[in-house]
């Protein structure tokens, strides 16, 4: 999976949670985010961040919000790990590009 979704690349959602998300509970999820390169674990990280920003509000926050949104919808179970997997637009089913398995369905 490549690390952009969007116009945010994860490391860059990670960068404006810490200049302007006031939870730091978020930010230190955001912090240990931005050594991350595994799909999966950025997938489960942005979770962790997305739940503690309820209270963050305004324009970047939506954006910064939907981006991690789609990377959180990334984590996949297929075995094929470095495949990058397609998402279905019409039901956000992910297929993997190798084998054509269903991995995931958000």
């Amino acid at each position: 999976m490549a690390n952009r979704i969007g116009t945010l690349a994860f490391n860059e959602a990670c960068q404006i949670i810490l200049k302007t998300c006031p939870n730091n509970y978020a930010k230190a999820y955001a912090r240990a985010g931005l050594s991350m390169t595994d799909r999966n674990d950025i997938a489960v990280q942005a979770i962790y961040i997305l739940s503690n920003t309820s209270h963050w509000h305004g324009d970047m926050s939506r954006v910064v919000k939907n981006t991690l949104r789609e990377f959180a919808s990334q984590k996949l179970d297929c075995k094929h790990e470095d495949v990058v997997c397609t998402r279905c637009l019409k039901d956000n089913t992910i297929f993997c590009n190798r084998c054509h398995e269903q991995v995931y369905h958000v």
